[in-house]
């Protein structure tokens, strides 16, 4: 029995390396990095380069770079701004726990995001209502 719990902790620790590498191979260049930042800007998700300390040390600066001129460039956008004062850009948000999917939309991205998460909240513990995505429609 304990030679099955080391393996399948082995085959855990080796799978999640593999994802790891790929997320590497698929984000760690400039071009996706910029793609990123536009994305995350564009769906109203906070300015975030932490995830690319996984990357090369050597690049990791010129990656982060990229990030932030991408979301400066959707944030920074004059007709972008206008719409989130005047509330016209619609936003839907939706976390999934396990198997269940909880979903709101509307033009406030906070209150959609308090929506999901009291949605999750009422039938699921905390730490499973953390992870709300939202898109800019």
């Amino acid at each position: 029995m304990k030679n099955l719990s080391i393996l399948i902790t082995l085959l855990l620790l080796t799978s999640c390396a593999g994802v790891q590498q790929q997320w590497i191979a698929d984000n760690c260049d400039v071009d996706s990095a910029y793609s990123q930042g536009v994305e995350h800007a564009e769906n109203g998700e906070k300015h975030d380069t932490s995830s690319y300390s996984i990357c090369k040390v050597k690049m990791r600066g010129k990656i982060k770079k990229s990030y932030s001129k991408g979301f400066s460039s959707v944030k920074n956008n004059p007709l972008s701004l206008i719409k989130d004062v005047i509330g016209l850009n619609r936003y839907t948000c939706n976390v999934s726990p396990f198997v269940e999917k909880y979903t709101s939309s509307g033009r406030n991205l906070g209150k959609v995001k308090q929506n999901v998460r009291e949605k999750c909240l009422a039938k699921h513990d905390k730490m499973h209502c953390t992870d709300i995505k939202c898109q800019k429609e």
